[in-house]
């Protein structure tokens, strides 16, 4: 799985446009989390006119392409991003350059010291495993609904 974050410069977006534009899920303002068209999760970071892109679910090999149709999809044309590093290099909160970050158990994401606790960063981990949950138990009661469960009994003896 890719571990490697993008940037891609744009000027005269206001956060509200890509929240909208990307269907985000906010955790504070100019942060939010999202799904790609293929279901693989990624988060947004916005400052100033650069826009961060952590794709840490998608494969390796289609990360780039993946982060390019992220823009594209803001912007409505194709746009170059710039691999900025490996998202273990920053913190995945304040984006600060970190030699020795600390892991987030719940979220997977890389931190600084001081965001180094989930209630710091926001953690969107506890939230997206019950979303995950939810999602299977609705697509398990939908299969469930569909093939109706047929009881035999059979004679004792």
């Amino acid at each position: 799985m890719s571990n490697t974050i993008f940037l891609a410069i744009l000027s005269g977006l206001t956060w509200p446009d890509i929240v909208k534009r990307l269907n985000l899920e906010e955790r504070e303002e100019n942060i939010g989390d999202g799904y790609t068209d293929d279901g693989y999760y990624y988060s947004i970071i916005k400052r100033e006119d650069k826009l961060y892109i952590i794709l840490p679910e998608h494969p390796e090999e289609q990360c780039q392409e993946a982060a390019k149709r992220i823009v594209e999809k803001i912007t409505g044309e194709e746009r170059t991003v710039q691999v900025l590093g490996f998202r273990s290099s920053f913190c995945n909160y304040c984006l600060a350059p970190v030699s020795l970050p600390f892991k987030c158990k719940r979220c997977g994401g890389w931190y600084c010291k001081d965001h180094r606790l989930p209630e710091e960063h926001n953690c969107p981990g506890s939230e997206r495993k019950v979303k995950t949950i939810i999602r299977k138990a609705l697509t398990f009661e939908k299969k469930a609904k569909s093939k109706p469960i047929t009881i035999y009994r059979s004679p004792c003896g």
